[in-house]
């Protein structure tokens, strides 16, 4: 018995450790991560899979747990992102690549991406904007030539070229009507123009409500 009720402390401690982890991933703003899975249709059901993370918002109450040597327990969670991503069965965000305007897909408006300009000729002042929400991103005082890069994080709040030269002090959101960096929104085709000589890719993960 006594064996019995050290393997459960044990085993409570460690996952006392794993929900009151203060580690948060890239991209989330909390660190417990909770997926979800869910069927995609009724007539040909397969699992898809939403992903978000949270942190404990509240006291855990644990009944006697002597007799049987286990427990049952609520967590009380907290999301700071309302939002669920698309995510695959290992819990990692799937990662859509947009590159002409299209309906981003998902059903929450989206916020957070990486945004990939790539020149292929001579660019001053790079440019990026969606004209269905509004946002819009320069890079004053940047030049590129053909093959330079200048990729936008919109979480991270960062502007890097070339993989290397960090140019966010040169992000300029004048004429832009969103308090977020960039937004992409669900429902619609999004209509997205850029600087001449140069083609764009926008990777995020499609949100849901």
């Amino acid at each position: 018995e006594g064996a019995g009720e050290a393997q459960f402390h044990e085993n409570w401690d460690e996952l006392m450790t794993l929900l009151f982890s203060n580690s948060t991933p890239s991209g989330f703003d909390a660190p417990l991560k909770v997926m979800r899975t869910v069927k995609s249709n009724v007539s040909s059901p397969t699992d898809i899979y939403r992903l978000n993370y949270g942190e404990v918002s509240g006291e855990i109450n644990i009944s006697d747990y002597k007799q049987f040597k286990y427990a049952r327990f609520s967590v009380p969670i907290m999301y700071m992102d309302s939002r669920w991503y698309e995510s695959n069965a290992s819990g990692a965000k799937t990662n859509t690549a947009m590159t002409t305007s299209v309906d981003p897909g998902g059903t929450a408006l989206m916020n957070r991406m990486v945004i990939t300009l790539t020149a292929t000729g001579s660019v001053t002042d790079p440019v990026i904007t969606n004209t269905t929400t509004g946002s819009k991103i320069t890079c004053s005082g940047v030049s590129l030539v053909s093959g330079d890069t200048l990729a936008i994080d919109t979480d991270a709040y960062t502007a890097t070229k070339n993989g290397s030269t960090v140019v966010t002090g040169s992000v300029n959101r004048a004429g832009s009507t969103t308090t977020d960096w960039f937004q992409l929104r669900p429902g619609v085709s999004n209509t997205i123009t850029k600087s001449t000589n140069a083609t764009y890719s926008i990777a995020y993960a499609k949100a849901f409500i």
